[in-house]
């Protein structure tokens, strides 16, 4: 069996040997688009950084991986964290072992330079097998000199590879066409890829008030979902005085703040309440928001926020919190529901409406809802939008009884 990402190393992108392990750079293309498509990159993104991530450095796989040690999550404690333990390394580079596939892109692995389009555009390549047992794609005919040296012995060199997935940039039309862009004007791709990358190490760190340091870009940059700041000076129970008396239901209030909120994801800090996107293309027309009681909700709501010189975001979070101090009060409970105010609304000009498909819910527990049945349980689903959420155990079970 070839070793492979998939079961050495645990897939972080895609098979670097192809689909399924099976080498066929078309099909790998397709895969790659969605996979990046899900990081909401597009093409151009995604060509930028498979092309400059191969720039510097190699893949490891010249051993047997017979001789390695327990994945890390079997092995000893003793031995956590340290990735598949390899007698034979001896603390050399081209010893090393996790990929599976071995060899450097380029001429010289430790530049940042257009090597890798010069290697991948200027030769023919034909598949053969690592010392591993990997599949991958080296050069039919290439001089001596354009080979890159041996990671730990630089008077003996190798032939450069590639994997299927760098394959795919040259099968591809569309990649095809982008990596030629590329390769006809330097510039533009180091800045495409510099603006990839940084979007890549911080699309998961939530929004840009949130980066600390000299180094913060002074630009905003839309898959950072900017979000303005909001009003704090307005009369916070002015507002949910004409709500109480807007004439909306508890269950309308309520499960309009809570379909609101629980796009939110602690795992990238997007989604959520503020900006109040429930109004914006797409999740104003989400099945799970129920696009008509939303719609009805968000007119007696809208007007009620530009009065007050509210935003809707924290006029939407007033109305779940009128809708449960309703509902308590009716079971004989005098509660205030806490509220800070600030939340600000965002535009569609500030929204990549494309971006925030993944965020679609299709399940929700906390409402007994399903899209559509699926392979894991209500209860798992529950679970996962539970994490996903950051509700605590207390807040779950809060939340379930409201």
């Amino acid at each position: 069996m070839s070793i492979g990402a998939a079961v050495q190393m645990g897939l972080i992108y895609v098979n670097p040997e192809g689909v399924g392990g099976k080498p066929d750079p078309m099909k790998t293309a397709q895969e790659v688009r969605e996979t990046f498509a899900r990081m909401a990159m597009d093409d151009e993104e995604t060509a930028a950084l498979t092309a400059g991530g191969h720039t510097v450095g190699k893949t490891h796989g010249n051993g047997d991986a017979a001789l390695l040690g327990a994945d890390p999550e079997s092995a000893g404690p003793e031995t956590q964290g340290l990735g598949w333990l390899n007698p034979k390394q001896e603390g050399l580079a081209n010893h090393a072992v996790t990929s599976g596939l071995e060899g450097a892109w380029t001429t010289h692995p430790t530049v940042f330079d257009m090597g890798f389009f010069d290697m991948l555009f200027g030769h023919e390549w034909e598949l053969r097998k690592s010392p591993a047992g990997a599949w991958q794609w080296e050069p039919v005919d290439i001089e001596e000199e354009d080979k890159p040296v041996d990671a730990s012995n630089p008077s003996i060199r190798h032939n450069p590879i590639m994997t299927d997935a760098d394959m795919a940039m040259k099968v591809d039309p569309t990649y095809n066409a982008i990596c030629r862009k590329f390769m006809a004007d330097p510039e533009y791709f180091k800045d495409t890829f510099a603006r990839a990358w940084f979007k890549l190490t911080h699309r998961d760190m939530g929004p840009k008030a949130r980066y600390v340091g000299p180094d913060v870009p002074k630009e905003d940059l839309i898959w950072q979902d900017p979000v303005p700041a909001g009003s704090t000076s307005y009369d916070v129970n002015a507002v949910k005085a004409k709500i109480a008396g807007s004439g909306l239901t508890v269950p309308e209030l309520v499960a309009t703040a809570w379909d609101s909120a629980r796009t939110y994801r602690g795992s990238d800090m997007r989604g959520g309440a503020n900006g109040a996107r429930i109004r914006l293309a797409p999740q104003k027309d989400w099945a799970g928001n129920e696009p008509d009681r939303l719609a009805k909700v968000l007119a007696v709501l809208e007007p009620i926020a530009k009065a007050a010189g509210a935003s809707v975001a924290d006029t939407i979070v007033l109305a779940g919190n009128v809708g449960i101090e309703k509902a308590a009060k009716a079971a004989g409970f005098d509660i205030e529901v806490p509220f800070a105010p600030g939340r600000g609304d965002a535009t569609g000009e500030m929204t990549d409406a494309a971006s925030f498909d993944v965020l679609e819910p299709v399940h929700d527990g906390y409402r007994n809802w399903l899209k559509e049945d699926y392979a894991a349980s209500a209860e798992e689903l529950m679970l996962d939008r539970t994490q996903l959420m950051g509700l605590t155990a207390p807040g779950r079970t809060t939340s379930s009884s409201t």
